[in-house]
């Protein structure tokens, strides 16, 4: 019996016969197909010219080794019959036996890897030379620069000169115009030594215009090529959503065979590019989505037939870009959203008042609430108070946000917005006293210049108008405890968060856009409540990024306070 054995393990010494009774097991490491593991798919071992092992006469009786070595290669041929699909992840290997052979396979593994098309990688070479010629440009500038500086000092030294030859002059000149020679004269021949003096400078003005001039098309010929280099390397990094759109048609099959339903499942824009970073990051908020879709928004056959429709749903999951932003949907033909179930159960978890009516907005934003579920039974996909709120958080982490539309009948839809990477982003750079912080732009609503008058207290909160809104306010100072002046006549207010879900941001000014590099933070500081890293300006000022969401968790957990106490404090009073 010859086995052949091919690993991805990384060892490098593996026996060359292992000896049984009746039996000699082969064992070779053979190589894997490059491109079966860049794809998922199990790698296929290279056919060896080995013997063919002997046959046996039929009525020989088998040994013990020959029926449990015949019974292992029959379980085999069993496993690899329910091999997953090629969409589906590759199988893991058994897993480790103790924690010392966990480190040593962690060790041993690959560093996640990407597949780059090579015109990629020609287009950074490219830029890279660019980079290259215009560094020795500067060169060249630098040392035009230092020819001008060397100059102006010569013409400094040949000013005073010519200034203090002038100024001893001055008597020759007053004995002149004693003696009775004209004035205007003298006076001439005095400026046109000033003109002299002042024409030392034309030459290195000249000079000099030129340096700078050169000077600036240079340095926007970098900041373009920069641009063009920072594109380059997220393309790079760029990967495509069909890697995880891919696993869902079976688990679609899987989940619809579940719940006794028929669902047919769409996939749309699979070769939409995102970040791998935060492609990994989306895989269970969309597997959340989709499950919600078939168990919550497909009606069963004999539902969908009495309503007219097909009995096989239909979920489609689509993918396109806006901007710089990746718009990710998952959209079902279902019964759509019972806003009046929203209501009841919205009710009886007290997290509104039964007198209160919500708008069709307000119902679809409360299903993202904390353990919000308006299913009758517990299931195992249902019930358990689990709810879309995960996905929320997911993608708010992911400084994206998700929106809900529904009609009752049609189906839902619900919208994921984040950005194609987190490496980079766009922030709103505001001043609170001396400190400076990032808001990425993707949470900024509106921003405004109040007055103090503009300010209103309701029920000891803040708040101010905007147009027909009432928008709780919360000063950052207070928040993160910086000593800054209140009572000034003029101060500003970011409007940031999504939704219902709204709140001004009182700061001290307003300093403007700019792209941001995200560093994370380390050590003690990685937990901070509403921070979500921190970047390096310019100037060489370190800025703390705001992680919005948290913030007004924080925020509205920290007025609540407030208010109690000085609630408390009046009553006392």
């Amino acid at each position: 019996v010859y086995y052949y054995i091919s690993t991805d393990s990384g060892s490098e010494e593996v026996a060359n016969k292992i000896h049984i009774p009746d039996v000699v097991l082969n064992t070779e490491v053979l190589p894997l197909d490059a491109e079966a593991e860049m794809s998922n798919e199990p790698a296929q071992p290279a056919r060896q010219n080995r013997p063919a092992p002997s046959a046996k006469p039929a009525a020989s009786r088998k040994t013990p080794s020959e029926e449990k070595v015949a019974k292992t290669s029959e379980q085999e041929a069993a496993v690899q019959e329910e091999a997953p699909e090629k969409a589906a992840p590759k199988a893991k290997s058994s897993a480790p036996k103790s924690g010392k052979e966990a480190e040593l396979r962690k060790g041993n593994g690959a560093s996640s890897v990407l597949r780059v098309d090579s015109a990629r990688i020609d287009n950074l070479l490219n830029l890279v030379s660019e980079a290259v010629i215009t560094k020795a440009t500067f060169n060249q500038i630098s040392s035009k620069f230092l020819e001008a500086q060397a100059q102006l000092a010569g013409i400094k030294s040949s000013y005073y000169d010519t200034l203090r030859e002038l100024f001893e002059s001055l008597p020759l000149y007053l004995e002149r115009i004693q003696k009775g020679e004209p004035i205007k004269k003298i006076k001439s021949e005095v400026i046109d030594r000033f003109g002299e003096m002042y024409g030392m400078f034309d030459p290195f003005e000249a000079q000099f215009k030129a340096a700078v001039n050169e000077f600036s098309s240079t340095t926007q010929n970098l900041s373009r090529n920069t641009s063009d280099l920072q594109e380059g390397v997220m393309q790079i990094r760029m990967v495509p959503i069909s890697q995880i759109f891919n696993r869902f048609p079976r688990l679609v099959r899987d989940v619809s065979k579940d719940v006794g339903k028929k669902v047919n499942l769409e996939i749309h824009g699979e070769d939409t590019e995102l970040d791998k970073s935060v492609i990994e990051d989306l895989l269970d908020p969309l597997i959340h989505c989709v499950r919600n879709a078939i168990d919550h928004g497909v009606e069963s056959p004999e539902e969908r037939k009495a309503a007219g429709k097909n009995p096989e749903g239909n979920v489609q999951l689509r993918a396109s870009n806006e901007g710089n932003m990746i718009i990710i949907e998952v959209e079902d033909d279902g019964k759509g959203i019972d806003v009046e179930s929203v209501h009841r159960k919205a009710v009886d978890r007290g997290l509104i008042h039964p007198n209160k009516k919500l708008s069709d907005i307000e119902a679809f934003n409360m299903i993202f609430e904390p353990g919000f579920s308006t299913a009758k039974e517990v299931t195992n996909l249902s019930g358990r108070g689990v709810g879309l709120d995960v996905v929320k958080k997911q993608i708010e982490k992911l400084n994206g946000n998700v929106n809900v539309w529904s009609e009752k009948g049609l189906g839902s839809r619900i919208s994921i917005k984040i950005p194609l990477t987190l490496a980079i982003i766009q922030g709103l750079l505001i001043r609170v006293g001396q400190e400076i912080y990032a808001i990425p732009i993707t949470s900024v609503v509106d921003s405004h210049r109040i007055h103090a008058g503009d300010v209103k207290m309701i029920d000891n909160y803040e708040v101010f108008n905007v147009r027909e809104d009432v928008v709780s306010l919360l000063r950052l100072n207070r928040l993160f405890g910086i000593s800054t002046e209140e009572n000034r006549e003029t101060q500003y207010v970011v409007i940031v968060g999504s939704g219902e879900k709204k709140m001004g941001l009182m700061v001290d000014s307003l300093i403007g856009e700019e792209d941001v590099v995200i560093k994370p933070l380390r050590d003690k500081y990685t937990n901070t409540p509403g921070i979500a890293g921190a970047t390096i300006l310019g100037d060489g000022t370190v800025a703390l990024i705001i992680d919005v969401s948290q913030l007004l968790d924080l925020g509205l957990r920290r007025e609540i306070e407030n208010r109690n106490r000085r609630s408390g404090s009046a009553q006392i009073t």
